[in-house]
Formats: C-alpha cells, structure tokens, sequence
C-alpha cells in the first residue's frame, strides 16, 4: 500500500523477459501508485513501440543499443503529468523557456550537440532498414534455441516464444564450467561479445543477435561455445 513508484524494464537485461508494460501499469495504477518509469534500454529499436499506448510516465532508452546511436545519447518520453510535476535536479539559464516540455529535464548547459544530432541519423537509419527487421530478429534467436536444445553441454534460459514475453536478448545455461569464464574465453580468443552471468542459481551467456548479424556469425559463435 505504501508502493508510489513502481521501476521496471521493458526488457530485463538478464534473461530477455519483454514484460507487458501495459497491463502491469495499468494494475499498477488501479492499486494506487503514482509513477510509472520504464527502462527501455533492450527495447527501442527492438521491436515497435507506441510509448503513449502504454500508460507509463516515463519511457527511457540508451540509444547506442539497438538504435544504434553513438554512447552516451538517449532518448526520453514523459507523460503530461510528469512534466508537470516533476523537477529537474540540475537546471541551467534559460531554462524557462522549456516549461511545460521534455526538454525541461535534459537541457541543462553546454552539450555534445554533433553527438546529440546522430540521434536523430541514427533513426532514421534504422526507419530506411526496418523492413524485415523483425524477422530476422525472430530468426537467428531461433536458430539459437534449436542449437541450445540439440545439445547436451547448454540449456535454454529464456522465454520460449518472442511473441510471449521472448526478446532478442537471449539466456543460455552453461551446464559444466563458468559462465563468467566462457564469456572472457571468448573475448579474448575468438573476439566475441557476450556477457557472462553467475551467482543466485545463474549461470549463463546473455548473446544479443541484432539485425546486422548474420546466420554466419550465429554459426561462429556457436562453435567457439562448444
């Protein structure tokens, strides 16, 4: 009863869970609490998002993951209410003439402005190449479980169906050795990237096939697993 502000990510960065932000905000809301912020960090760029359908008040992203923007940008939706209500905690000249907007919250001096300005070449970017995105997404997770559930040495650890609660952020379950260490093996020996996750019953491979991958890379990678 005493909950106000309920945090969540779209997409844990764990195991890959898409939680269904709308239905838990709405439930959120009708037992009483105030704001809704969503880390949309594995999300934006993903799959389609209407922000305003959700019913959150605050949706932010890191834009250099799936959009692809250089590190460092973002991008952050506000509902009415929150721009409202809320209060930047650092604040520059001018600032005034941002009332009642987003920009109130994240125009707070001398910035990066050609580092800003990519966000926007960034999306458009990724609006001219998102035809057949999705699939591709759908297809090398699957090409992913069908090598983890043919084998003996590995276990599939997240969602099974991209359509119910799966993403393209995928777990996968070392049975015999350290996650850990099979993530910093790879690194080092193979120049691959994935983040190794131990400890509170884990012990797994994040992998994240993003739309640039191909089903070559997927093969690599899974030979340099085994």
């Amino acid at each position: 009863e005493e909950t106000r502000v309920l945090v969540l990510p779209h997409v844990d960065n764990v195991f890959g869970l898409r939680h269904d932000v709308k239905t838990i905000a709405a439930q959120a809301r009708e037992r009483g609490v105030d704001w809704i912020l969503v880390d949309a960090a594995q999300s934006v760029g993903m799959f389609d998002i209407d922000v305003t359908d959700l019913g959150v008040d605050l949706y932010a992203t890191s834009a250099h993951k799936w959009v692809q923007a250089p590190k460092g940008t973002g991008l952050m939706a506000l509902s009415k209410a929150a721009i409202e209500k809320m209060r930047p905690l650092v604040t520059t000249w001018g600032h005034e003439r941002s009332e009642g907007t987003a920009q109130l919250f994240t125009d707070f001096g001398t910035r990066d402005l050609a580092k800003l300005l990519t966000i926007g070449d960034a999306i458009e970017f990724h609006r001219r190449t998102n035809h057949g995105r999705e699939a591709r997404l759908r297809t090398l997770r699957e090409d992913l479980m069908e090598r983890v559930d043919a084998s003996a040495k590995f276990e599939w650890r997240s969602p099974r169906s991209y359509d119910d609660g799966g993403s393209s952020v995928v777990a996968i379950g070392i049975k015999d050795g350290s996650a850990r260490e099979v993530a910093r093996t790879l690194f080092r020996d193979r120049q691959t990237v994935v983040r190794g996750f131990s400890g509170q019953g884990m012990n797994h491979v994040r992998v994240s096939p993003n739309a640039m991958n191909t089903a070559g890379e997927i093969e690599r990678l899974w030979s340099a697993l085994g």
